[in-house]
């Protein structure tokens, strides 16, 4: 998520967007107030130096205590900067940071988000669960079929290890009391024009946007992965970003 104090937006960052390549391309356009949570790591790692805001953030004690933690583990000053941002946020705004509900935004920065544009990208949810079911089974380490990690996110079973930790949808991301509270949302399909328009919304002309996959970039077949179980499932999970946006079933190859 990014609160751009200076150019008065709000980026909501759903899941399996591209919403890392929207930071960073958005980042060396910040000022010094403005907020970033999560994909920080990438951002530093891109040239673009930490801000006011950051840093006083990474002097607070919580923040001092995970990126030194992280530190030790061997992580990187760029990832762990990333994790001590994020430990900041963790519990005020959301048990998930870079993720959080229009609800948790909207209450801890209520006046950037009655005051600000709000935007958000959205991908059709049939093609997005096979995208995060792949970074998440290889995150846990497991060998879990597609099926059995959908029925773990309808039952929202966490404890798992292999769905988010205190995974919200993307449209909790983006709806109040089930309606859209978004100024713009762009659609991940048309990311490179859609990304342009609403910068252009922004007043921030010419932002080229570098897609960084972080996985093996090979054309899938999305719809090989569905059989009547888990097309079932997903249209359960995800309707209401599937109504709101008139996704349907993908039978063509796509990128992950």
């Amino acid at each position: 998520m990014i609160i751009s104090h200076k150019h008065q937006f709000i980026f909501v960052h759903c899941r399996k967007v591209a919403g890392s390549s929207i930071k960073v391309a958005l980042a060396p356009y910040l000022g010094e107030e403005d907020i970033v949570i999560g994909s920080l790591n990438e951002i530093m790692e891109s040239g673009v130096k930490l801000n006011r805001a950051l840093k006083w953030i990474l002097a607070r004690p919580k923040p001092i205590a995970y990126a030194s933690a992280a530190l030790l583990m061997g992580k990187s000053w760029p990832e762990a900067a990333n994790i001590g941002v994020k430990a900041h946020f963790r519990h005020n705004l959301s048990e998930n940071p870079p993720h959080p509900t229009a609800q948790e935004i909207s209450h801890y920065f209520p006046y950037a988000w009655n005051n600000y544009f709000k935007f958000a990208f959205v991908r059709n949810p049939y093609e997005r669960a096979v995208s995060d079911y792949f970074w998440r089974s290889r995150a846990a380490g497991g060998d879990i079929s597609f099926l059995d990690y959908l029925r773990l996110l309808a039952e929202g079973n966490d404890s798992s290890g292999v769905i988010h930790r205190k995974g919200v949808s993307n449209f909790e991301m983006i709806a109040l009391d089930g309606r859209i509270a978004m100024d713009a949302v762009g659609r991940y399909e048309n990311l490179e024009q859609e990304f342009t328009r609403i910068t252009r919304m922004l007043g921030l002309e010419g932002i080229g946007l570098d897609r960084r996959e972080k996985s093996n970039p090979q054309p899938i077949d999305y719809g090989r992965f569905y059989g009547p179980a888990e097309k079932e499932l997903v249209s359960e999970i995800f309707a209401d970003e599937i109504s709101s946006f008139g996704y349907e079933f993908p039978y063509q190859a796509s990128w992950t």
